[in-house]
């Protein structure tokens, strides 16, 4: 379904969620003076009742969006009524049929044609007064680029025969993206050993941690981009800033938990996978697309407390080395570039020579071995409660390959989502 977000009533939806946490039971979890308590299933089926309460706000304050001819921006009333009046004087006019029905349609056809140019005008004029510096070339984006249903056309096999089917195109682009790992004798051995390993440095448990704060889940929810592309359960980030003074305390005391238990729930490890096409790539070859996995923004939100936690601990440690830019703080590929540029600059000055090395390893993320990212963590330092989590997070996969607005189910074994 999609939603008309611009026309939800958020303080009708943030009481709605209240109401349904206290029905529910887990506004108890606001209580400084008690605790959750339980197994991994009763963290489960915390988070499928929050899940359910959210669903339900949704589906009583935000409307579903209606895609026709009256969903442009510049529609308005006044458009709506000289269409109609139109629609009334063309329809007369068949009917009848004399010349004086046909000149009052054809006015009424270039009033309609007038305002419609007046309306387009003025949307224009409020669309250019609201853009800033922030948004400017997401709004240029959008008008060179605008939004298209995607598609996938008709495939090459591995073998080469050509695939029509939708069920059969997700077989070919599930072999592309959720490829086997290595099945070696000597490659499995080695990885059982460090299965084994890791689970016998696990067992040990681990000591206390700095716990979740409701500053840091707020802090974090605030950062969110509020309407991006929800997950399986439909939920956007804008759903938990909205209703964040009901859903903030249950999402500290389920993280505390999740992280303290080592468990991830199993909801939120099912990805909606959408393939989108790469620019210039081949639309009938599987190489010409690239994943996307749209997660649960609960999910996505508890893995950005990781996230900071375990960079925290790499930077600390000085694990990682000065000259990397990506998936780091205050870095970006500007500042790689600007080195990049610098140290040529200062090599021709020199006279010297200035050596770069260009290295793409194909489906890098997808191809990622669980047991040996855990074995990795484990040899830099990583205390035993975060690898917990990570494996529990890495655990059985599931994605739903989204083709031509059918999905289709399928097992991941290796790699790690790309969102």
């Amino acid at each position: 379904k999609r939603r008309a977000w611009e026309q939800a009533d958020w303080g009708a939806f943030a009481a709605c969620v209240a109401q349904g946490c206290q029905a529910a039971g887990l506004l108890r979890a606001q209580d400084p003076d008690s605790s959750i308590t339980g197994d991994a299933s009763s963290i489960a089926a915390q988070v499928t009742d929050l899940t359910t309460v959210l669903q339900d706000a949704i589906d009583a304050h935000v409307p579903e969006k209606t895609i026709c001819w009256a969903s442009k921006l510049w529609w308005s009333p006044a458009v709506a009524e000289a269409r109609r009046t139109m629609r009334h004087l063309l329809h007369r006019a068949e009917r009848h049929g004399t010349a004086h029905d046909w000149s009052l349609y054809r006015r009424a056809r270039r009033a309609f044609t007038t305002t419609v140019r007046r309306a387009k005008a003025t949307a224009w004029r409020a669309f250019c007064a609201s853009v800033n510096k922030q948004d400017l070339w997401s709004h240029v984006r959008r008008m060179v680029k605008p939004h298209q249903r995607l598609h996938v056309e008709d495939l090459r096999s591995p073998q080469g025969e050509w695939v029509t089917e939708d069920a059969e195109k997700a077989e070919v682009l599930a072999h592309r993206f959720f490829p086997f790992g290595p099945q070696s004798a000597s490659f499995q051995a080695l990885t059982q050993r460090r299965r084994e390993d890791i689970q016998h440095w696990l067992s040990e448990g681990w000591d206390d941690f700095p716990p979740v704060t409701s500053h840091e889940i707020q802090r974090k929810l605030l950062a969110m981009r509020a309407f991006v592309a929800p997950g399986p359960d439909g939920i956007v980030a804008r759903c938990l800033q909205e209703a964040s003074v009901s859903v903030v305390p249950i999402l500290r005391h389920l993280f505390q938990r999740m992280l303290h238990e080592g468990v991830h729930p199993a909801s939120w490890r099912t990805a909606r996978v959408l393939p989108v096409p790469k620019p210039g790539g081949d639309p009938h070859a599987a190489k010409g697309y690239r994943p996307i996995a749209l997660l649960s923004v609960l999910s996505k939100l508890m893995e950005g407390l990781v996230k900071d936690r375990l960079s925290y601990v790499l930077k600390s440690r000085q694990c990682l080395s000065d000259c990397q830019q990506g998936f780091r703080q205050a870095r970006s590929t500007d500042l790689a570039l600007w080195r990049f540029v610098t140290s040529a600059s200062l090599a021709l000055k020199t006279r010297r020579r200035c050596v770069a090395v260009a290295l793409d390893i194909q489906s890098a993320y997808d191809t990622v071995d669980h047991v040996a990212l855990l074995w990795k963590l484990r040899e830099k330092g990583v205390p035993r409660y975060l690898v917990a989590w990570i494996r529990a997070f890495l655990a059985p996969r599931t994605a739903q390959l989204v083709v031509n607005e059918s999905a289709y189910p399928f097992d991941i074994s290796v790699g790690v989502p790309q969102g």
